[in-house]
């Protein structure tokens, strides 16, 4: 598999940078507005500063040439997993085929977030056929 956004190993987990995330989804929301919904305490997706992110200064170049620090997250490769699937953008899908390659067909794709009616009833079906796989062996 390639590797899509380099992956940093850090107090013994693997992490990435949230811009890098941001820059592979090809976001047209500001960086600090769509990341603030994930990071803001007691966000409905249930991610925990120390846990699942980190707050980190980084910089850039400017078009002048001096140094700007912004300000960057390290998260877990977990949660940018599932930020790209919860995007619902191309990348994003791309990002949730991975996993799905990666893990199986009834793997870890299931702990994503469900959002819809429409998603929860393909979820309760696949699972359904997986179950009836299951009890026919």
């Amino acid at each position: 598999m390639n590797e899509l956004i380099k992956i940093k190993e850090g107090n013994g987990q693997h992490l990435v940078s949230a811009r890098e995330l941001y820059g592979f989804l090809e976001l047209s929301k500001r960086f600090s507005v769509w990341m603030k919904q994930y990071i803001k305490p007691d966000n409905k997706y249930g991610f925990e500063e120390g846990v699942d992110f980190t707050s980190v200064l980084t910089g850039t170049v400017v078009n002048n040439g001096a140094n700007r620090e912004l300000q960057d997250y390290a998260i877990t490769t977990d949660m940018a997993k599932e930020i790209s699937m919860l995007t619902g953008t191309e990348k994003g899908k791309e990002a949730g085929i991975q996993e799905e390659e990666r893990y199986g067909k009834y793997g870890r794709k299931y702990y994503a977030l469900v959002h819809t009616r429409e998603s929860q009833e393909m979820i309760l079906g696949e699972l359904r056929e997986y179950l009836a796989d299951l009890t026919d062996e």
